[in-house]
């Protein structure tokens, strides 16, 4: 296996085509066994060398392919040149309980690979529930024998065989015992037994003493006892072989651990039965509070995107907006139900975007996705029912490693409202109030551009009402202020469209007319003055 290239070029050596068939009949032997491989570290990376797997099969590791999923643990053979167990690892295959032995190159003493074999953690524990009830009764039936053997004075060197033959089979069964990377305990009905493992005594973080004295439902939570007592009525009536469960158990600093419970009827006299049984309890803490917090977040995700002021949405970065997930405000903002646009079932959002924008949209989310920055802009939607609606979103890319864009997340929200009335804000910081035509501020500002831009010839014209004073004095303010509105219409009706009238003071009025000659300014000075002596004749003498 040293010549191995760990790469393709392995499936002709002879070598790698030897270890393989060695492989495959290892695991045809044992059907026990779910994988079986051998693996190595090269530059901090792991990679198979050679598997028990057809080439066929779906799990097939062909030589040379990395081990995406090693852990930490899968190095600890390298350093420590022993042979040994692994606790439970769950991956997308399943929970396994995994034996590895060091492969040592004898010329150098060096520890080149890893023999690894992957059982199911459910088999494994059977197994070791199996191997407790059988070594159990080995011992007794062994302790017969040699009893008869005592009493019938057979030869001493068949007793000692058999003697040998007892301390291996205890041996074997503390190693498991001790050696399991589960907490294991005999239980004599509601006590635990002094039979129990260390690794129980962690998980449940006591002294075999101080668990000796304790029976198991005062360590178990309140919210898991009665179920627990429930199964173990059933159990101890014959109803049921055994049964597990997800319970918690109470450490001596008044914290609670989760654990994964089974329990197993032992093999043993007729008198004790219900009483005595086997418990299997495997930690899974870490899993529960995992599984809590990310439940806890998706509560509080979907609370929040319930309550938010507009539509938070994920989309594809296409031609449609394609949308992936909408928030419940999809409804008061578009008058669509999220299943409507989701995938573009009814009706895409690219298609309630006002036409005239869409492309100005698309450019600008290629300029922020190029540079990476967020995405803020404002712009017209159209309803289900046909009502027009300014909108602003911000949002941003969701990019892969290797900068494709996968998606855009973001949030639009109805701003409408807000629009007409920051509409209604400018309209009367550039209007007079009175006549609605400009005022005299909007009227500097233009005059000002004018003068940058040059586009020449510009005309002013200025104009006033004669006599407002007296009309004021003798009709009342207001007569003077319909005086003012009609002049101010008048003078409108005269003017161009790129022509500006302000109302610069109480009855002057000024014109704005870009690219107009003298010529021109004096036919619309004249076209003014006609319309106003029009309007005069029509005033009643009484007036």
């Amino acid at each position: 296996m040293r010549s191995f290239s760990l790469n393709e070029t392995d499936l002709e050596n002879p070598d790698y085509q030897t270890e393989k068939r060695q492989m495959i009949a290892f695991k045809e032997e044992n059907e026990e066994v779910e994988f079986a491989y051998i693996y190595t570290f090269k530059e901090g990376v792991c990679y198979f060398m050679v598997d028990s797997e057809l080439p066929d099969s779906i799990n097939y590791s062909p030589p040379g392919q990395k081990y995406d999923e090693a852990s930490e643990q899968d190095s600890i053979p390298f350093e420590t040149r022993e042979a040994a167990i692994f606790e439970p690892i769950t991956d997308r295959w399943g929970t396994w309980v995994s034996a590895v032995a060091p492969i040592i190159d004898h010329e150098t003493g060096e520890v080149f690979a890893v023999f690894r074999i992957d059982y199911p953690a459910a088999y494994w524990n059977a197994q070791i529930t199996r191997h407790m009830m059988q070594d159990v009764a080995i011992l007794g039936f062994i302790f017969l024998i040699l009893l008869g053997l005592y009493l019938l004075q057979l030869k001493n060197r068949r007793l000692k065989s058999i003697s040998e033959k007892l301390e291996k089979s205890e041996a074997l069964f503390r190693t498991v015992f001790e050696q399991a990377p589960v907490g294991i305990a005999l239980v004599d009905d509601f006590h635990f037994h002094s039979d129990v493992n260390t690794k129980l005594l962690n998980i449940l973080g006591r002294t075999k003493t101080e668990l000796a004295t304790l029976n198991w439902t005062e360590i178990t939570h309140p919210d898991d006892l009665q179920k627990d007592l429930d199964q173990f009525a059933r159990f101890t009536a014959g109803e049921i072989p055994g049964y597990s469960m997800e319970k918690r158990f109470r450490r001596p600093d008044g914290t609670y651990i989760w654990t994964n419970m089974v329990v197993a009827e032992m093999q043993i006299k007729e008198e004790l039965k219900g009483k005595r049984h086997l418990a299997i309890i495997s930690d899974i803490n870490n899993r529960k509070l995992a599984e809590e917090a990310l439940s806890e977040s998706e509560r509080s995700k979907s609370l929040l995107l319930s309550n938010l002021p507009g539509m938070a949405y994920r989309c594809l970065y296409d031609t449609d907006w394609t949308m992936e997930f909408l928030s419940d405000g999809c409804y008061d903002l578009t008058g669509y139900q999220p299943e409507s646009l989701l995938y573009n079932k009814e009706i895409a959002f690219n298609d309630l975007i006002v036409p005239e924008v869409r492309d100005i949209i698309r450019d600008e989310w290629a300029r922020v996705l190029k540079l990476r920055m967020p995405f803020h802009y404002e712009y017209e939607i159209v309803t289900r029912d046909k009502e027009h609606k300014w909108v602003l979103e911000s949002g941003q890319g969701i990019f892969s490693p290797d900068g494709t864009v996968l998606a855009l997340e973001g949030l639009i929200i109805d701003i409408t409202d807000a629009r007409k009335r920051m509409d209604e804000i400018r309209y009367m910081d550039a209007h007079d109030f009175m006549t609605g035509v400009y005022n005299r501020k909007y009227y500097a500002q233009e005059k000002q551009r004018l003068d940058n831009e040059e586009p020449l010839p510009v005309s002013i014209l200025l104009a006033d009402i004669n006599g407002l004073r007296m009309i004021n004095d003798a009709f009342g303010h207001a007569e003077g202020d319909r005086m003012i509105i009609e002049t101010a219409r008048i003078i409108q009706t005269c003017c161009r469209k790129k022509d500006i009238l302000a109302r610069t003071g109480g009855d002057e009025f000024s014109i704005l007319l870009p690219g107009t000659t003298l010529d021109e300014v004096a036919e619309v000075a004249a076209k003014i003055e006609e319309a106003c002596e029009k309007y005069n004749e029509l005033i009643p003498n009484s007036i």
